[in-house]
This record gives structure tokens, sequence and C-alpha cells, in this order.
């Protein structure tokens, strides 16, 4: 289950098996290539869709095409137009090299035949080739385009479709298995775990840590988990008002996660790394008719807690206590978390960053000066009016100064570079730039009245 999304055309995968058997049809029966032609044109007002899918479509348009209706003229223009973006869509991406190949060596590389390349020269280059010529060569780049993309098109996409069950699957285990921790701990939170608790409680209590454990066996075991637990009425408190009830969260789940963090390796560092995620989820593609955006990431409230449960499991002395991250099976690797905040800073990413140096003070060190230089890349959101019109987002006169003056620390450093530049302009040759003035101003070249020594002409 992997958090980099790939964004297809397409709605399902369905919809392209179903443009597939269009294209390559399985035996004679309703034409159904002009619906096929009609749905990658809309694919293509979507985003960019894969280069054979295109190639497939303009190849059987000239075909569809070439009738008595059109002259032999616009139908030699269409098949050639599309033999040459067949092509080309194929070889320039493998034109990588510091200087340019032949392209008959990047189609052997490719294991496209020579013609189609000659085909294209010709069309490119030279008179137009004739129509039977173009359309048997339109045969062979349809052919061509199945064996090496459409045929494993299916056989993809049922791999695709059986992973994702499998995912859908233990995305199911891990939410009934955190909901039954939530519904057996609900009433007493503080409650500790005793190891060889024996009671019915105790009991269904180290069951569900095992079911927890099992699922994490594997990475996307690991990630479903995660995700069941970064939802709301996971870690995150149900209800707008989520501040008050962290500290109950905090006793209800902590001993699931002290378990988890004992058991399964590099369970810590995931689910830190998950929630600094959270922080960096960006935009979506398209936004509202009317101007607005969708929810871009998570209400504030959301991540307020989702920070705070940050701060809280690196914390030194936290309260409720945890012992989070201190395993020898998966210690914190504090080094990475702060790599992840800088790379892509956000604007709490930035306070997590400070809690650890405050927590931590031996890294200030080594990253204080990063985190600062991470702040000056920060995009703070758009200024928000309360109801009685003040600016929300209005920043202290403390962080207002302290910014000028940076800015002047930098403004006097650029003086200086710049004296400094003039005063080597001022060491050279004062001679040799006289000469040189004088020189200009006359227009012309004027005899050296000096001590004479043989150069190149031009040279003083």
């Amino acid at each position: 289950m992997s958090r980099n999304r790939r964004i297809v055309a397409w709605r399902t995968p369905a919809d392209l098996l179903e443009v597939k058997a269009a294209f390559y049809p399985v035996s004679n029966g309703e034409d159904l290539r002009p619906m096929a032609l009609a749905k990658v044109r809309a694919w293509i007002s979507r985003t960019r869709i894969p280069h054979a899918i295109e190639a497939t479509a303009l190849l059987t348009e000239a075909t569809l095409h070439d009738t008595s209706s059109h002259s032999a003229l616009n139908s030699r223009l269409s098949y050639s137009t599309a033999i040459c973006r067949f092509v080309n869509g194929l070889i320039d991406p493998a034109q990588q090299a510091q200087f340019a190949l032949p392209m008959h060596i990047l189609a052997r590389n490719l294991n496209l035949p020579a013609s189609f390349v000659e085909i294209r020269h010709a069309a490119t280059h030279d008179m137009l080739p004739g129509l039977p010529v173009l359309r048997a060569v339109a045969a062979r780049a349809l052919a061509w385009l199945w064996d090496n993309y459409w045929v494993s098109v299916g056989v993809k996409w049922t791999s695709e479709v059986t992973g994702s069950g499998e995912e859908a699957v233990l995305q199911s285990k891990a939410r009934m298995a955190l909901k039954r921790w939530r519904q057996l701990r609900r009433e007493d939170p503080r409650k500790p775990l005793k190891r060889f608790d024996k009671t019915p409680e105790g009991r269904e209590t180290y069951k569900i840590i095992k079911e927890c454990a099992a699922i994490c066996r594997g990475e996307e075991g690991k990630e479903a988990l995660i995700e069941a637990f970064l939802e709301e009425k996971g870690l995150i408190p149900a209800g707008k008002k989520k501040a008050p009830l962290m500290n109950g969260a905090f006793h209800l789940w902590l001993p699931l996660l002290d378990s988890l963090d004992a058991s399964v390796s590099g369970f810590s560092n995931m689910l830190l790394s998950a929630m600094l995620d959270v922080f960096n989820t960006t935009r979506p593609l398209f936004t509202l008719l009317d101007g607005t955006n969708p929810d871009d990431t998570h209400p504030p409230e959301f991540m307020e807690a989702v920070l705070a449960w940050l701060k809280h499991l690196t914390s030194t002395n936290p309260e409720p206590k945890t012992n989070f991250g201190h395993q020898a099976i998966s210690p914190i690797d504090y080094d990475e978390l702060i790599k992840q905040c800088v790379v892509r800073p956000t604007e709490r990413g930035l306070k997590f960053l400070r809690h650890l140096l405050n927590e931590y003070p031996a890294m200030n060190e080594k990253y204080a000066r990063i985190v600062e230089i991470a702040a000056t890349q920060v995009v703070l959101p758009p200024a928000k009016k309360a109801e009685d019109g003040t600016d929300t987002r209005k920043r202290k006169l403390e962080e207002v100064e302290a910014e000028v003056k940076e800015f002047e620390a930098r403004f006097e450093a650029m003086k200086r570079q710049k004296a400094e530049q003039e005063a080597r302009l001022r060491d050279g040759d004062a001679m040799q730039v006289e000469a040189v003035v004088e020189t200009v101003k006359a227009g012309r070249w004027k005899k050296w009245n000096g001590e004479w020594t043989p150069r190149p002409i031009g040279v003083l």
C-alpha cells in the first residue's frame, strides 16, 4: 500500500480494458472503435496518458478515415502523421546521450522494426509514401503496440485489483482490532496492563495486541494498521474540540503503541514518519468551479492532535509515561525525522522541530541553523479574520524585529562584498588602466612612451 499514488485518466481498470477490447476485438461484431476514440480524447483532456494508448488511437483513427469519402491525399496525411507521432513518441524519450544517436540504433534498442523509422523519415523529409505502403505500416504498428503494450494490460490490472483486495482485507482487520481495543479500554483507560492477567478482559487485551502484531508482519500490514491509527476514533479523538480529549487518548492508546513498538521492528519510526506525512499532504489537482478548494489536508484540530502525539511520543519526560521509541528493536531515528521536516518544511513540522531541539539540547549544535533556514521556506496560509475583524495570523513584535535584524545583517554583508570588489579593481596596475582609458578616449591606438617590451599585438 504505497503512499506514492499514480494519477491515471481512466476511472476504473474496467474502463481501460473496455477500450482495449474495442481497439482489438476478439470477434466480428459491432465496431466499437469510435467509442474507444471518444474515450481516449476525453482521457487526454484530463491528464497525460501512456504514449501507446495515444498512438493506438491515432493509427486507428487514420484507418477509420481511409474511406472513399476522403481524398487519397487526406488519407496519406492522416496515416503519415499517426506513424510519425508513433515513432517519435517511442524514440525521443530514449535519446538521452550527450550526443544524438542515430534513430536506427535507438529503434533497435527498443525492438522497433527499422521500416518504421524509414517510413517516418520519408513522410517527414521526402514525398509522402503511397496509400498501400502506409496502410501496411499502420497495420504493423498496431500489431507491434499489441505485442509490446496491450497484451499485458489485462494481466497487470488483474494483479492490481487482487492486490487492492488484499489491502482492503488488511485495512478492515486493522480497523476492527482498534475498535475492539477502544471498546475494551474505554471504561478504564488508565488501568495498567498486567503481563499474566488471566481475567477475560486481560486475555482479550493481549489477544488484540497479538492480532495487531500479526497484521504488521509485512510492510503493507504495517501501513494498514498505521493508517487505521491515524483516523478519527483511532489515535485522533472524534469531535471538533480535540485538545481537551488528548490526555484521555494518550492513556487509551499508549499501552498498545508500547506493546507494538516492543514487538514490531521499525514500527515507531514508521508511525512517526506517517504522522509527519499528514502535515505534508499536497493539495488536489483540481479546484472547485466556484474557486474554493476542497479540504486539501485535514481540519486544523486534526493536525494539532497529530502534532500533540508527535510531541508526546518524542518527549523525554512525558505524562502519561511511555517507552515508545526506546526499545532496542527499533529506536527512534531522530536524524531521519528532522530530515523529513527540513526537506518539506511546514508550519507544524517546524513546531515539532523546535520541540525536538528543546527536548534534546545536544541537537542544537547540529541542527539549529538548518531549522532556521527551513523556517524561511515555510509559506504561511492566508490571513484569516476573526469575528471582531482582527487578523488571526498577526505575528509577534519580537519575531518581526528578529527578521528585520536578519535582513539588515544580509544587507551589510552585501555592502562589504561590493566594497571588496571595488578595492580589488583599484589595486590593479594604475598605468595600464590609465593607458586603456586614454586609448578609449582617443578612439585609436597610441604610441607607448614608456620602456618597450615586445608583446603580442593588443597586449599591454
